[in-house]
């Protein structure tokens, strides 16, 4: 039994972590919409570690393992910027 929990644990942190990275990603672009905006970039990587620390909290609040709660927001906010450093700039990309 407490195998299973351990099992369902990890998952829960897994699956907590890819789905906090897709909400960031989303929030991400959606922050860098605001393309007349003289300083956009700093107003992206602020949003994302905002969400990234509501994140850790709320998974504070369920899960209280500071840990996890920590962890799962520094994988999202990574994943992230991550994705965001590979993408090409406005420049290069062909609709």
């Amino acid at each position: 039994m407490l195998q299973f929990l351990a099992l369902l644990y990890l998952l829960a942190f897994v699956l907590g972590s890819a789905l906090t990275g897709l909400l960031f990603q989303a929030l991400f672009f959606w922050a860098a919409s605001f393309s007349r905006f003289p300083m956009k970039g700093i107003v992206e990587y602020i949003t994302v570690f905002g969400l990234a620390a509501i994140h850790a909290w709320a998974w504070y609040t369920l899960v209280p393992d500071p840990f996890v709660a920590v962890m799962t927001g520094v994988i999202g906010f990574i994943s992230v910027v991550y994705f965001r450093l590979s993408l090409p700039s406005g420049d290069q990309v062909e609709l």
